[in-house]
């Protein structure tokens, strides 16, 4: 819910620009770099929401979203098993295998309120429309 909120908030400081609406991860974190400060965790987030979103809609995506998050951001802890184990197999079924704890969630929180306007930025100043511009 975290991340889908973040989403909106781009279309939406797009919107007040005049600029057209970004439509993907990718394109919304190139468009809000130029005004915005995005955190570092949150493409981690994307990739886990993307996993807990689709299940399975797309495996071998899943697949390579699971390895991007073990190998790249190398969090292990997201994969472990009850005994705290990391086998490399529990990225063949990432969303059955994924684990999230409070710790995960506060982490997560941060990253989405940390991906925003910065605050020297004087020259981004989004404005609410007025009903006669909707």
């Amino acid at each position: 819910m975290l991340f889908h909120f973040w989403e909106r908030q781009v279309g939406r400081w797009a919107q007040y620009e005049g600029a057209q609406v970004p439509r993907n991860f990718k394109d919304q974190c190139a468009y809000i770099s130029n005004h915005l400060q995005v955190d570092d965790k949150l493409e981690l987030l994307h990739l886990v929401i993307t996993i807990i979103k689709h299940d399975d809609h797309n495996a071998d995506a899943d697949k390579r979203r699971a390895q991007r998050i073990w190998d790249f951001y190398g969090r292990h802890d997201l994969f472990q098993d009850s005994d705290g184990n990391m086998p490399t197999h529990k990225l063949s079924q990432p969303y059955d295998n994924l684990k999230i704890v409070r710790r995960n969630v506060e982490e997560f929180a941060v990253a989405v309120s940390a991906s925003g306007p910065r605050v020297d930025d004087t020259s981004f100043d989004p404005k609410p429309k007025t009903d006669e511009q909707q």
